[in-house]
């Protein structure tokens, strides 16, 4: 079994600066009427106390569903990616702070580190990840350090502490068998592989790297739609039109022909 990477959330660019508010925690002021609830302002605020830090600048980031946002500029020098959602459960982001630092252990890839993780109210902060323009090499370097990464291993499938993630609580017990979940978990290497083709943005670099160091088993690529099945209908079940289809259809190629052959 293998440390698998699938995790949501992504940081993307940072869009509507945020000011002039007069909040005693900020450096410069942040005008709650564009921050997009209160829970967010005191979220930021809860930083701030947390950390022993003034929030100099912030500013609203897109992507995601499930929680709101942040870029955070601190008064010590740091930038931040930070983000919260009302009405969640107190320890609702610490199965994915211990994700993040369970594969940031492996050292095989870039990872963002933890700076915080609070429960009341609900908030992860992580170190800033600038966006950067793709070199000529980036995907084949991205297949060898996924290789990497999954040949570190893991104690069993699924998680030692059963902790699921995400807005739908799937099983993640330790087991000797199979599970799919979209936390760090421990499970098979095709799982990543078919995520990363499910959405799509990935050159055949990247696989043509990863079979290159660690090499894939015969009829992989006939198992991508198998793997891609549980995120297909979570989708489905979430946001419904075209993932319903993609969900039928890619069920139905299987019925029709059969499953394929699975590695040990």
């Amino acid at each position: 079994m293998h440390k698998t990477a699938c995790h949501d959330e992504r940081q993307l660019a940072a869009s509507n600066d945020l000011d002039e508010t007069g909040d005693p925690r900020l450096a410069e002021p942040l005008d709650p009427r564009r921050v997009s609830s209160d829970h967010a302002l005191l979220a930021i605020n809860a930083l701030a106390d947390a950390l022993g830090v003034e929030v100099a600048a912030a500013s609203q980031v897109s992507g995601g569903d499930v929680a709101e946002a942040f870029r955070l500029d601190l008064s010590d020098g740091r930038v931040v990616f930070a983000k919260t959602r009302a009405g969640a459960p107190s320890d609702f982001f610490d199965t994915e702070a211990r994700g993040l630092r369970w594969l940031r252990e492996a050292k095989a890839l870039p990872v963002p580190a933890v700076v915080q993780v609070g429960s009341e109210p609900p908030l992860l902060v992580l170190e800033w990840i600038d966006e950067a323009h793709r070199r000529p090499h980036s995907d084949a370097d991205f297949g060898r350090s996924l290789a990497a990464l999954h040949a570190t291993g893991a104690p069993c499938f699924g998680r030692e502490d059963r902790r699921t993630t995400g807005s739908r609580g799937l099983p993640n017990e330790p087991c000797a068998s199979w599970l799919i979940d979209p936390a760090a978990h421990g499970g098979h290497r095709e799982f990543d592989l078919a995520m990363m083709q499910l959405f799509g943005g990935w050159a055949d670099d990247v696989f043509d790297a990863y079979d290159e160091a660690t090499p894939l088993a015969d009829g992989w690529r006939d198992r991508v739609g198998l793997h891609q099945l549980a995120p297909l209908a979570v989708h489905a079940i979430k946001f419904g039109g075209g993932y319903v289809r993609a969900t039928a259809e890619t069920a139905q190629r299987y019925c029709q022909r059969g499953l394929p052959s699975a590695p040990c």
